[in-house]
């Protein structure tokens, strides 16, 4: 890149092969932004994670380069005027902002004692990023930040950081988080931003602003219900607002408000068929696993639930998943996990866990925490405990395949898309993108930390395939040969595990399609095959002539044996 100066004549080297520009979204009128060399640290980015990057100022008139951070882990924010940098130090977990007249840093959030800056990681071996970024306002001497549960002001001038939320944000557990009405200017204003609360303990929604009195703001509450509000926005001329909003039972339909977000009319009427059928109730559960952690999860049930009635239990999970409490789901064909309306209008109990992790033991954490829900559940809910089975996709359907090696009271199991040994997924690369695997398994979500040469026997104790003389789950495995995410070979070698130990295990394998199906006739027939599968061992129906016979290569797209 390059820019001219029409009065001169002169052009100037903006970029390089080495230094790359982080452009605004918009073209916005700006001489400076941010610039990033990551080449230094491209060998190691292989299997560090957050990667190392160096940032600079980058001047788009001249093409002159300040370094602003040399290495560092997380972006920081340029000043639209180019003046100030703000970033965040991860050493001792505070914000700096550095000026470039003076050439000085200062920390802005030394001052607040005993707040958290930095996301929940749950248990990955990676250092904790921020909760967010760094809004500057209008003049450059006021800028507003994110905690853990509430939103800050620094005041450059003063040295003053104010709470804006006044700590209601942590004294009520509502995470508060700044929501743009359009994306028109470079600096925050109040006039066109919200602030959009989750409460942490009911899992709903809130919408909230902020009104100036003289020198202080009030946060005033101005929408609020069981509900997730999922996409917000505002007409031009400011006096409509229109929001979608969703529960479980309700599908996220538009609804159009006043500018005080008074007078709600909805103006769709997506599922009126929904009626008809027998839909899903759920709840929020909260217990506590084997070694004392305090865990929630999410049941569903059948809108007819009968508690005289013994049910059929279904487990899915994926790290954590509560927050969805009132997430809407509709009935249709699946790229890889059970459809949880589907399943509870059929007749089964779905139980969503949360899973939280030790470094080092994720197959025991994931033990933990769905044989402690498990517990739980069958102490408080009408369950028959020998129809039981497990479903996850990807990193949940590793857990599948390495909770079944650890107790067999589930009566079947399905893996979609699993890693089942951690020694020759570390050594490949994810096939999207090109990315050495070793990252996964030492700094993110398979959450070892270590790696195979410092602590091979972490990687024994965490792959399913080691420890299958064990299993007596029937599983069910899918694994497709394009997956550009798990090596299709890791399914394989848990299928061909299964077969040699004589365990029953079956094999899908969707020729050309992805991690998670991407083609409708391929996400219909995994849908029916998995519903046949857990009906035939949950729900006492005859098996499919696929389980029975198998299906011949020869045979396949021709066969469905349905």
């Amino acid at each position: 890149m390059y820019s001219l100066d029409i009065l001169s004549a002169e052009v100037h080297q903006i970029n390089n092969d080495t230094l790359s520009l982080i452009l605004p979204n918009k073209n916005w009128n700006i001489n400076f932004v941010l610039g990033e060399v990551q080449k230094p640290y491209s060998i190691e980015a292989q299997w560090k994670m957050p990667t190392l990057t160096d940032y600079y100022r980058v001047n788009l008139l001249t093409g002159e380069s300040i370094l602003l951070q040399k290495p560092a882990l997380f972006q920081g924010d340029l000043s639209p005027s180019g003046r100030y940098f703000g970033f965040y130090n991860p050493t001792d977990q505070q914000f700096y902002l550095w000026d470039s007249t003076f050439n000085t840093s200062k920390c802005i959030t030394c001052q607040a004692k005993d707040v958290l800056w930095q996301e929940d990681v749950n248990g990955q071996a990676l250092c904790p990023g921020p909760i967010s970024s760094i809004e500057f306002m209008k003049g450059e001497d006021t800028l507003v930040l994110t905690s853990e549960y509430d939103i800050w002001e620094y005041v450059i001038s003063t040295n003053t950081l104010t709470c804006l939320t006044d700590f209601e944000g942590k004294k009520n557990q509502i995470e508060f988080r700044i929501k743009k009405w359009s994306t028109d200017s470079l600096y925050l204003d109040w006039v066109n931003n919200y602030i959009q609360g989750f409460d942490l303990k009911t899992k709903t929604s809130s919408i909230h602003q902020l009104f100036s009195h003289d020198s202080h703001r009030d946060l005033k509450l101005v929408y609020q219900g069981s509900f997730i509000v999922n996409y917000c926005t505002r007409s031009k001329n400011r006096n409509r607002i229109v929001l979608k909003k969703m529960t479980l039972l309700d599908y996220p339909e538009l609804v159009v408000l006043d500018s005080s977000f008074n007078k709600e009319q909805t103006i769709t009427q997506t599922n009126p068929q929904q009626k008809d059928y027998n839909w899903a109730t759920v709840s929020l559960l909260k217990w506590q696993s084997y070694d004392g952690t305090p865990l929630e999860g999410l049941l569903y049930k059948p809108e007819d639930y009968d508690p005289n009635k013994k049910y059929p239990l279904l487990i899915y999970y994926y790290e954590l998943n509560a927050a969805t409490l009132h997430n809407h789901i509709t009935p249709k064909p699946s790229a890889s996990t059970i459809n949880i309306t589907e399943y509870a209008s059929a007749g089964y109990l779905v139980f969503v866990p949360d899973i939280r992790y030790k470094l080092g033991h994720p197959a025991k954490s994931a033990y933990n925490s769905i044989m402690s829900g498990t517990d739980y559940l069958l102490k408080n809910f009408s369950i028959d405990s020998t129809k039981m089975g497990l479903q996850g996709q990807s990193w949940g359907g590793y857990q599948t395949a390495q909770v079944i090696t650890m107790t067999n009271r589930y009566a079947a199991a399905m893996a979609g898309a699993p890693v089942g040994n951690m020694f020759s997924a570390y050594g490949g690369i994810r096939w999207g993108t090109g990315i050495n695997r070793q990252f996964q398994y030492e700094s993110t979500q398979s959450r070892i930390g270590k790696t195979i040469w410092e602590a091979p026997e972490l990687y024994v104790e965490n792959s399913p395939l080691f420890h299958l003389p064990k299993v007596k789950t029937p599983l069910l495995i899918m694994a497709n040969d394009s997956d550009g995410s798990v090596p299709w070979y890791q399914g394989l070698e848990l299928y061909n595990g299964m077969r040699r130990l004589e365990k029953p295990c079956w094999m899908l394998n969707y020729n050309a399609d992805d991690h998670n199906l991407t083609r409708l006739p391929n996400k219909i027939d995994l849908s029916i095959r998995m519903r046949q599968f857990f009906d035939h061992y949950l729900m006492n129906q005859p098996a499919p002539i696929w389980m029975i016979e198998g299906i011949p290569a020869v045979s396949k797209g021709k066969v469905r044996g349905y």
